[in-house]
């Protein structure tokens, strides 16, 4: 769906301006991190100004265990990624 998404023109660095997170730091945020690398193999910004590393990390350190049940390997490999993109 993604891949469709961004063939019909969707912008990898559009933020939501309710969390100013981009599709990237949602992914990083969930610990998703096959959404990571596939949004990053279509061209996201791993720099981007919404920090995804900072996202992961604090997911990491538990700051977000109140919205998403992820377990610390997940973000691990989320920064992984990103590192490796950065």
């Amino acid at each position: 769906m993604v891949t469709l998404l961004c063939e019909k023109g969707a912008d990898l660095e559009a933020i939501d301006l309710d969390h100013e997170a981009s599709p990237l730091g949602w992914a990083a945020f969930f610990g998703n991190v096959e959404m990571a690398r596939h949004l990053i193999e279509l061209g996201a910004d791993v720099n981007h100004e919404c920090k995804p590393m900072m996202i992961a990390e604090y997911g990491h350190k538990g700051e977000w265990r109140d919205y998403a049940s992820v377990p610390p390997e997940q973000y691990e490999a989320v920064m992984a990624v990103l590192r490796e993109h950065g």
